[in-house]
């Protein structure tokens, strides 16, 4: 089973625009799940822990985090994000794939990749 680090905007002017941030992340993993991988979200972490640390201390869990991880997999909204952007620079450097959900989900409406989503989520079988 292939593993998937999520990653995307959370923070937002508003309380509900957070929120927001955070479903769209869970709603993404739910897909990744349903199609046989496993992700970490942490958006999710967020909920609880707001002030434990500082963003550069979240950065350095989120960058290990990375590091075992088959993926990432970044949402939109991300160009407006710094932290998504720094998660997915040190990706590329460690040689961690990169795929924009878009084009994920792109491939689930086209039934000639389907099997290219299938092969990236659940890796060879």
């Amino acid at each position: 089973m292939k593993l998937f680090y999520i990653a995307g905007p959370l923070k937002a002017s508003t309380g509900a625009g957070r929120l927001l941030n955070i479903q769209k992340a869970v709603e993404a993993a739910s897909v990744i799940r349903r199609y046989g991988g496993a992700c970490i979200v942490p958006h999710l972490e967020s909920l609880f822990h707001t002030e434990v640390c500082t963003e550069e201390e979240w950065l350095k869990q989120d960058f290990e985090l990375i590091t075992r991880c088959d993926a990432l997999i970044y949402l939109p909204g991300w160009s407006k994000s710094a932290g998504t952007k720094k998660e997915m620079e040190f990706s590329l450097q460690k040689k961690i794939p990169v795929y924009p959900w878009e084009s994920l989900m792109g491939c689930l409406d086209d039934c000639c990749l389907k099997d290219y989503f299938l092969q990236i989520i659940r890796g060879a079988e």
